[in-house]
């Protein structure tokens, strides 16, 4: 079967195919984004495209592109003419303030943010966010979000996902975050696990109003650079949609983990810290002397003739 359609909306039919996969997905945005080339059975170059090439060439100039491009909100632009549709936003968050950092660090300790699912074939998401406590140049105590888990599996398997990143990372503190079989988890994996602590959401039975509320106290942390967001990471577009979406969007559950830390950041540091000493899993941030600057050729004559008058 041969599926052709004008994508408008990243939740449209093409995007449920693709997510289930299986099928030769084949895009053609006006500007080209990436090198591509088609063959035939015979390995003969039916098509090519490098990056920056337009679609068709004869109909339209770069300059005209570019009016266009200019003329429309990125996210229109990105839809109608890129076949890369993205979310509009709700305007809650403004993706261009999100503090971010280029190079990792050196971590004092690793926090690992679980928002937890039990779906395997579609629903929800299990998703681990990974950050870690480092100071920036003003000496803040900041968390830089190092790495996004993202999967859909089984309960058993969320277990084992769980204990298999805590035997990889060692990290200080378990922050777990979810309704229902979140709660199982946390009584299960607490008797292994003395640095497991459950999300703020199991204090409060009205699950949409905490998400909402966590999400506004999160963004001051985020503004501010005291938690960041790397420049490049894998699945990063994927979560500045469900940021820019929140809370009208498909999925939320990798902004439920970053927020969970962003918004109790304090809290989080302190707990982390407890259990990492008690855990051995404190890295100590090197103190960073600075180097000796070198005399001037005024004060080697001086502590030289100080010397001599001392003879």
């Amino acid at each position: 079967m041969i599926v052709v359609m004008h994508r408008l909306a990243p939740d449209d039919f093409t995007a449920t195919l693709l997510e289930k996969g299986g099928w030769f997905h084949i895009s053609l945005p006006l500007i080209a984004v990436e090198a591509l080339a088609y063959t035939d059975g015979s390995g003969r170059e039916l098509w090519t495209r490098k990056p920056g090439d337009l679609l068709s060439p004869g109909w339209t100039t770069p300059q005209a592109v570019d009016d266009i491009r200019r003329s429309l909100p990125k996210e229109i632009f990105e839809g109608q003419y890129q076949q890369n549709p993205q979310f509009g936003g709700s305007g809650i968050c403004s993706i261009d303030r999100l503090a971010r950092f280029e190079e990792r660090s050196h971590y004092e300790l690793i926090v690992h943010s679980w928002d937890l699912a039990g779906t395997k074939s579609g629903g929800d998401w299990t998703v681990c966010a990974k950050f870690g406590l480092t100071r920036d140049q003003e000496q803040r105590e900041v968390f830089d979000l190092l790495e996004i888990i993202r999967v859909r599996i089984e309960l058993p398997d969320v277990r084992d996902l769980i204990r298999n990143q805590d035997h990889i990372d060692k990290p200080a503190l378990l922050v777990v975050d979810g309704v229902g079989i979140g709660r199982a988890i946390v009584q299960e994996l607490r008797r292994e696990m003395p640095h497991l602590e459950p999300g703020t959401s199991f204090d409060d039975q009205n699950v949409s109003g905490v998400k909402v509320r966590r999400f506004h106290n999160a963004m001051p942390a985020m503004y501010d650079g005291l938690v960041r967001l790397p420049t490049t990471m894998p699945g990063l577009e994927t979560l500045l949609a469900e940021f820019a979406a929140f809370p009208d969007g498909r999925n939320d559950d990798q902004v439920d983990a970053v927020c969970n830390v962003a918004a109790n950041r304090e809290l989080v540091i302190r707990r982390a810290r407890l259990f990492g000493e008690r855990l051995g899993r404190i890295r100590p941030i090197p103190r960073v002397v600075p180097p000796t600057p070198p005399k001037s050729r005024d004060q080697e004559l001086y502590e030289r003739r100080r010397w001599q008058y001392r003879d």
